[in-house]
């Protein structure tokens, strides 16, 4: 469902009953230059009038899972959906989307010369135009 609208995950979530899906959830932590990764690429869908849990050992995640479901944690990555809206996505594609706009050197002919204000404008059209292509 990655590649579908929100109006087509709007749709399909209301034809099939489903009250929560998860897709692809990934919460990471950093724990100084390691990074520990609690919960990776977890996906299930809960439909309306159903009794959902996860079980697991100790440790295993089931907490963050959950505290990552109601946005206690900025998910890693993944989304989830509650009603058909989108209520959490990942940060960490915006994160890199936004680290890869940092690193395109600007057209350097025409900015040598342009003030100090057009120079910061095209770095924010940058950033902007890759925005655009991130889900929302």
């Amino acid at each position: 469902m990655e590649n579908k609208s929100p109006e087509q995950i709007r749709e399909y979530m209301h034809e099939n009953n489903i009250l929560l899906k998860v897709e692809g959830l990934k919460q990471y932590f950093k724990m100084g230059h390691k990074e520990l990764r609690a919960v990776d690429d977890v996906s299930f869908e809960v439909k309306k009038g159903e009794v959902f849990g996860i079980v697991g050992e100790s440790g295993c995640g089931k907490t963050t899972t959950g505290r990552s479901i109601i946005r206690l944690y900025d998910i890693t990555g993944g989304s989830v959906y509650f009603e058909g809206q989108r209520i959490a996505a990942g940060t960490r594609t915006y994160k890199d989307e936004l680290k890869a706009v940092r690193s395109i050197p600007p057209n350097t002919k025409s900015l040598k010369s342009a003030p100090k204000s057009a120079k910061s404008l095209a770095t924010r059209r940058r950033k902007r135009s890759v925005l655009k292509t991130l889900p929302r």
